[in-house]
């Protein structure tokens, strides 16, 4: 359901339909008028499973232009008006794909400049853009090391720009 929570709030109603059971949009119409996405962004970690990797700066633009990744956070913040500093990588990729990438890209797990969020197979092909939608880009930039996009993150949130 996170998945539907954040095209919805994104104003993707057709795509928020369309990501799993039926009533996934009456669910997550009825969770975003009980819940604020600036507070409770927490709640909807279930999205993907988040691994953070060390790689070549040569690596970073092709990492970013596979057709299997899906930008978000900083690597897709001026999407949504905010800019970042460091060059790095934030992406949605399906969980199947997870090997395949560590090693077309010589990804070291550990603290480095590029952030995966691993969606489950079974979503992937309903939720995949070249871009996150607009919610999900705010909510995973509340995480980001960087205290200026997180601020503005969180002010957009609350403003109802997500």
């Amino acid at each position: 359901m996170a998945w539907s929570v954040l095209y919805l709030a994104s104003g993707a109603r057709n795509d928020a339909g369309a990501i799993g059971a039926k009533h996934h949009l009456a669910r997550a119409r009825q969770w975003l008028d009980t819940h604020s996405l600036a507070d409770d962004a927490w709640r909807l970690t279930a999205r993907a499973r988040r691994e953070a990797f060390d790689a070549h700066p040569s690596e970073l633009d092709r990492l970013a232009s596979r057709a299997d990744v899906m930008r978000t956070g900083i690597s897709a913040a001026e999407v949504v008006g905010v800019h970042g500093g460091v060059r790095e990588i934030e992406a949605y990729a399906p969980a199947s794909a997870r090997d395949t990438i560590i090693e077309a890209h010589a990804l070291e797990p550990t603290d480095g400049p590029v952030l995966l969020r691993w969606v489950f197979d079974e979503l992937w092909p309903a939720v995949h853009r070249e871009v996150a939608p607009r919610s999900a880009i705010l909510v995973d930039l509340l995480e980001h090391d960087d205290p200026r996009a997180r601020r503005e993150a969180e002010l957009m949130l609350r403003r109802g720009d997500g």
